[in-house]
């Protein structure tokens, strides 16, 4: 258990897409797609009630073990314990949506999480850690939940964004981006990776030096925000062409 826990991981590091890596991403697929397929009974009370608040206290859970885990290895720093990364105050903003059924949140952590903790899943930053410790389990029960609240959001209470949403969302980024830079200056961290690009591979080592790249992930996060989107565009847009025939057909 102490090796689990341990701060000095003497295991193999993670790497991207090795089995352990392919196992999670599989795992995650399969509960999004037993929400789908289990929707309509999810949505029977006092189930649909019962679901909501069990995902919501796993999900406040695992992030109050992974702080006390930085406080056990004496870790814990203003520089880099606080919760200013993108995926952390997603998952505060899931916390209170799931306990309060709140669609205004849903309209920002659709894109926060979609767009922010799938990129973390397919290239995990877990500073060398890997199957079985305790990061291992913890990032992915983290960053999947997040994205599995997402689809149960949609599938189960039918919340759905709309084109203002990612207008709401991209200032909400811009907001928390000025937040993150003046929490950076004033503990010398790197939140978010405002200051300097993760170790690890990701998408970041293509968009150029600093402070270029951060410029990139701004039109990134635009485009990704519309993509994601797009199946509810299409979907208004065949329904829509449909009310047309059916209007023409009357006449």
């Amino acid at each position: 258990m102490e090796k689990f826990f341990s701060l000095y991981y003497k295991g193999q590091p993670l790497k991207v897409f090795s089995p352990h890596h392919r196992a999670a991403l599989y795992v995650i697929l399969g509960v999004i797609i037993l929400l789908y397929i289990f929707r309509d009974k999810l949505r029977e009370e006092p189930l649909k009630k019962t679901s909501r608040y069990t995902i919501g206290t796993l999900l406040l859970v695992q992030q109050l073990l992974y702080y006390a885990w930085h406080i056990y290895t004496g870790i814990w720093s203003l520089q880099e314990s606080l919760p200013f990364n993108l995926c952390a105050v997603t998952i505060f903003l899931e916390i209170i949506m799931l306990f309060s059924e709140r669609y205004d949140i849903f309209e920002i952590i659709y894109f926060f999480g979609l767009g922010g903790a799938t990129q973390a899943l397919i290239t995990p930053d877990i500073q060398g850690y890997g199957f079985p410790h305790f990061r291992f389990f913890q990032f992915f029960i983290a960053h999947g939940l997040i994205v599995i609240i997402v689809f149960y959001m949609v599938f189960v209470y039918q919340y759905r964004p709309t084109i203002k949403s990612i207008i709401k969302t991209f200032k909400m980024l811009i907001a928390f981006g000025i937040i993150v830079a003046v929490v950076n200056l004033l503990t010398g961290g790197n939140y978010s990776y405002l200051c300097e690009k993760p170790p690890s591979p990701s998408l970041m080592d293509i968009l150029g030096p600093w402070p270029w790249y951060i410029l990139s992930l701004l039109g990134i996060a635009t485009l990704t925000f519309i993509i994601v989107y797009l199946p509810f565009a299409i979907k208004d847009y065949i329904e829509k062409r449909k009310e047309v025939k059916k209007a023409k057909s009357k006449v």
